[in-house]
């Protein structure tokens, strides 16, 4: 300002009061700044919008501050809503209104226009596309727009004229009444002339009933920069009728969201959707394509990339990056589609020379291309470390397409040029780097020697070390092929594999669940005596364990450890540690203890930190299962801490896991959960499966117990689709369990899977304690809460009488089948087997450690029994005690089971007010989850003489009433509270009050958010 220099002008926000729905619009409120910019007060000023935005009196400068929740993106859906919904409300034309959408290319541009076309052909408006096709002549594109809106015909068609004669049909249309609108779809690909006439008509729009609703790209078609895109939004900005709204790229939580609603909850796996979101950018409309892509695959094809056992090169390049090649193929000259193809297939970053090397280009010819493919946005300069320059591919799924679009001899010339360049490396190769040489030796026909078999070879333990299982077992299979095409192929021998390779075969097929073909693979591998026949066995052992036959995998494992082990070697270490979860399964618990205390003393001799911190983790599930979970603690410590000092991220999370689970008996749920999320992510970082698996169905269950029926119930899911695409056949019934459990405390109704009847038909009963476990307390659920307790007595019997067999399974009996044995034996009016199942949870008791959650079951089962035998003053303090361990812990479902029980001896006991407070708790909670027990409560309340709390339809939550629907859309329009009174024929005040439950329900802070929030 002239005589204060210390002061500046700042704008911060828009031009005027915004219209509803503009792009990045939220609350306002204003700050007032000193001279050096340190705000020191503010003051809300929301009914004071018309006023500058910057305003300096002095020494003090006033700024309008937009302030938009960060959480808050357009998605192109909401917006199309937004839009349509305001249109509808047009219907005398007497305003017409521009909408353009400005986004990186596939943004979500092409979802937002086919959205807004669907909803606005539903509601019978009048819709015209103009497509924009590129290399059109001038003015055609303009033409074509005045024809459509029924311009007569131009003899001069000139700039000038064309858009004089647009904006007077513009204004005359009539169309019956209803409004047009029109949908211009690539505007950046327009000629010149057309870009300049319609850009004026978007940022200007006369008046008549036309809307326009036009897609931007910063990008042609062909990858060139449109230029006047920084000129049109600051148009477009400064416009008082044009609604500019950016569509920016997703990030990886909400790429997550949109996977999971195409696809279903759970179903992808986090390395897929990480890599879905690395290959698209973030563009909503590629993410698309990719969805219809995976869509359209062979089952099992889609769930082993879904699964991330491959990688998205699988995946056929199609919709809008395989357009978006083929623009480039016609687009670039011939070096340009080479340098393109070579990229595509190099996949890495890649100097000048490499890119020369892979063409057979001289250096200025790539570097022209290379330019050339800049231009058109194809590839990035990269600079290393060392400062050397490389190339890569801006969209890897466009790199992709435009190698595939490119001749096959010269993909093959590519592909070995490549091998020939990762073969002069003169230091050791990477794991990258030995991937791509199997799959350029392959895709190149590349004659195999020895050198060539071993680095295959390192790729595939590279690949089966990341659990890319279906990728290794490709290559192990093409590798197999070509050998026993190779003249120098031994015809006596039954595997043309070396001994190694088909181990590692073996494991893959398994792990694909191909068991048979796995053993096949077995049964050809040839080799000498020694190591090679003891990793054999251990493969056709773990092949058997995953069947469930633990007996035959025991037969497997004991010929191996009939021997001592003063070599130390490291297989048959490995064989001591599974076997003994081998022998404890099957109830030899004296030769389990035996088998592990000599592979933890032999792994710790060796200083093999894996196979020690497998030992020691052995060593905790045993006494986890045992019900001593102070002494597992201390083991899962131990383990912790040799993890930690390897530096292995998979073992830290294995370890992590292990202390999780412990901690949720031993010290608080929510400690526990902490570790077991910890050890999720790690080993989701690490592609440890196995891992993510059991930390996955500890969590779940912990959320479960903690209330969380919904967060138990995602995490159900997404372990189960883990399972079964990674054909965990043993660990499946888990979270298949855990959902049924979930399913029937809600008092929905479920169907038991056909595995689920392999625990019942007598084979194999004793498979695997947490399966097992799982299952009885499963079908134990659904036969109480379908009024069976004779049926749920039986399993849950049945389940008891087997861990007994096995033995050391101390935890599950009394925190999860002899309380519930207690329970459904109450439940059928048999008080002595109720008798006989508190005397059997006492004789475990001693057999286990004093913890909350095994001390509130025994106080639980106890206090049921008193009130079964009516004896009201001896189970109270029964169960208020349960109920106080069960909170000690974090269990709040087991402690709302409590308090129910509590709640009908208060009544008993004539203690209304107590029992009426206990209810009121209890209802809150079963209200909350959404719990079949409410109906339990709800009977007691009647009991009592009380109406039960309305369930509360709440003002600041829930979905929105009729009346708050037609306010909230009057309130998008723009329309003030008196405005929208006068419409509705209601009070001012009444609106008013409706304007802050919409607010409130949706979570926003100012109506001006409405539009993009709500629609």
């Amino acid at each position: 300002m002239p005589g204060h220099p210390a002061t500046s002008r700042v704008r911060v926000g828009g031009r005027g009061r915004p219209a509803p729905g503009r792009a990045g619009i939220g609350h306002f409120g204003w700050f007032v700044v000193d001279p050096c910019g340190a705000p020191f007060q503010r003051q809300r000023r929301e009914n004071h919008l018309d006023h500058p935005c910057v305003c300096t009196y002095h020494h003090v400068v006033y700024m309008r501050i937009v302030m938009t929740p960060p959480q808050q993106k357009h998605h192109p859906e909401s917006v199309a809503r937004a839009v349509s919904d305001r249109w509808a409300y047009h219907r005398t034309g007497d305003s017409a209104e521009s909408v353009i959408v400005v986004g990186p290319r596939g943004a979500g541009q092409h979802r937002f226009l086919g959205a807004l076309e669907a909803r606005l052909r539903a509601s019978k408006r009048y819709v015209s596309s103009l497509w924009v096709t590129p290399n059109r002549p001038p003015l055609l594109s303009s033409l074509m727009l005045a024809e459509l809106l029924g311009a007569q015909d131009i003899e001069q068609p000139t700039a000038t004229e064309v858009a004089r004669r647009l904006r007077r049909a513009m204004r005359d249309l009539s169309n019956g009444g209803r409004p047009l609108v029109v949908l211009v779809h690539e505007l950046q690909d327009l000629a010149a002339e057309d870009a300049a006439i319609i850009s004026d008509l978007l940022c200007a729009p006369p008046g008549g009933s036309v809307l326009l609703v036009a897609a931007v790209a910063e990008r042609r078609s062909d990858g060139t920069l449109w230029h006047p895109l920084r000129a049109f939004r600051e148009q477009a900005q400064r416009a008082d009728h044009c609604e500019l709204i950016d569509f920016p790229t997703l990030s990886v939580e909400e790429v997550t969201a949109e996977v999971e609603r195409r696809l279903g909850t759970g179903v992808a796996s986090p390395r897929f959707i990480r890599e879905v979101a690395r290959a698209t950018g973030g563009r909503l409309d590629d993410l698309d394509d990719c969805m219809q892509a995976i869509e359209q695959l062979d089952p099992r094809l889609r769930s082993e990339l879904l699964a991330a056992s491959r990688t998205l090169q699988a995946l056929p390049a199609r919709g809008g990056p395989s357009e978006h090649a083929a623009v480039l193929q016609q687009v670039l000259d011939e070096s340009g589609r080479a340098v393109a193809a070579a990229l595509g297939v190099w996949k890495d970053p890649a100097t000048v020379e490499v890119v020369s090397a892979l063409t057979g280009l001289g250096d200025t010819a790539v570097e022209s291309a290379l330019s050339d493919l800049a231009e058109h946005g194809v590839i990035e300069d990269v600079h290393t470390a060392d400062s050397v320059v490389t190339f890569q591919l801006v969209e890897p799924l466009v790199g992709a397409a435009l190698a595939a679009q490119s001749p096959p001899l010269r993909l093959r010339r590519i592909h070995r040029a490549a091998v020939e360049l990762i073969e002069a490396t003169p230091r050791p190769l990477t794991d990258d780097e030995t991937v791509a040489f199997a799959a350029h030796c392959f895709n190149g026909d590349i004659t195999l020697d020895e050198r060539r078999v071993a680095w295959i070879g390192r790729s595939a333990t590279a690949l089966v070390s990341r659990s890319r299982f279906a990728e290794a077992r490709e290559q192990l299979l093409s590798l197999e092929r070509a050998l026993r095409r190779s003249p120098k192929r031994n015809p006596g021998s039954r595997s043309v594999l070396p001994s190694p390779l088909a181990l590692l075969l073996a494991e893959t097929l398994s792990r694909s669940g191909e068991l048979d073909a796995a053993e096949d693979v077995l049964a050809d591998a040839t080799g000498p005596t020694g190591e090679t026949d003891i990793a054999i066995a251990l493969r056709r052992a773990r092949d058997r364990v995953a069947l469930g036959q633990n007996q035959e995998a025991w037969e497997i494992y004991a010929p191996i450890l009939a021997h001592e082990n003063p070599g130390r070697d490291p297989a048959i270490t490995q064989a001591r540690i599974e076997a003994a979860s081998v022998l404890r399964s099957i109830g030899m618990t004296d030769e389990a203890s035996q088998q592990q205390s000599l592979g933890a003393s032999e792994a710790q001799e060796s200083g093999n930190h894996r196979l020690t911190v497998e030992a020691r983790l052995s060593q905790h599930r045993a006494l986890y299962a045992a019900g001593r979970p102070n002494e597992a603690l201390r083991f899962g410590r131990e383990a912790f801490s040799v993890a930690r000092a390897s530096g292995s991220t998979p073992l830290i999370a294995r370890a992590s896991s292990a202390i999780g689970a412990v901690l949720c008996d031993l010290r608080s749920l929510e400690r526990g959960m902490r570790w077991s999320r910890r050890a999720l992510r790690l080993a989701e970082a690490s592609d440890d499966f196995a891992t993510v698996s059991g930390a996955g169905h500890r969590l779940a269950t912990a959320m479960l117990d903690a209330g969380d029926l919904a967060g138990a119930e995602r995490m159900a899911l997404r372990i189960m689709h883990l399972d079964s695409d990674m054909h965990r056949s043993r660990a499946l019934p888990r979270p298949r369990s855990l959902l049924r459990v979930i399913q029937a405390l809600r008092g929905e109704s479920s169907e038991s899977p056909p595995e689920a009847g392999r625990f019942w038909d007598g084979r194999e009963p004793l498979d695997l304690s947490y399966s097992l476990n799982s299952e009885v307390i499963a079908q134990y659920t659904e036969q109480l809460v379908s009024g069976n307790p004779e049926g749920a007595h039986e399993t849950v019997s049945t389940g008891i009488d087997w861990f007994i067999k096995a033995g050391s399974r101390g935890r599950f009996l009394v925190c999860d089948l002899i309380p519930r044995q207690v329970h459904a034996a109450i439940l059928m009016g048999d008080l002595e087997a109720a008798e006989r199942a508190v005397t059997l949870l006492d004789v475990a008791r001693t057999e286990t450690e004093a913890f909350a959650v095994a001390d509130g079951q025994h106080h639980l089962a106890r206090g049921r029994l008193a009130m079964a035998r009516l004896d009201w003053a001896g189970a109270l303090p029964l169960l208020v005690t349960a109920a106080r361990e069960f909170g000690s812990t974090g269990a709040q479902w087991q402690r709302m089971q409590t308090l129910k029980e509590a709640a009908e001896v208060y009544l008993s006991l004539d203690d209304t007010e107590r029992a009426q407070a206990v209810l009121a708790e209890c209802h809150d909670f079963f209200t909350k989850v959404g719990a079949r027990d409410l109906q339990e409560i709800r009977w007691l309340y009647a009991r009592a003489g009380r109406r039960p709390p309305r369930a509360r339809t709440s003002r600041t939550t829930g979905e929105l009433s009729e009346r708050e629907v037609e306010v909230m859309r009057l309130a998008a329009r723009g329309m003030t509270d008196a405005q929208i009174a006068a419409v509705l024929h209601i009070q001012r005040r009444t609106v008013t009050t409706h304007m802050h439950h919409i607010l409130a329900k949706r979570g926003i802070h100012s109506r001006l958010d409405l539009s993009e929030a709500n629609w």
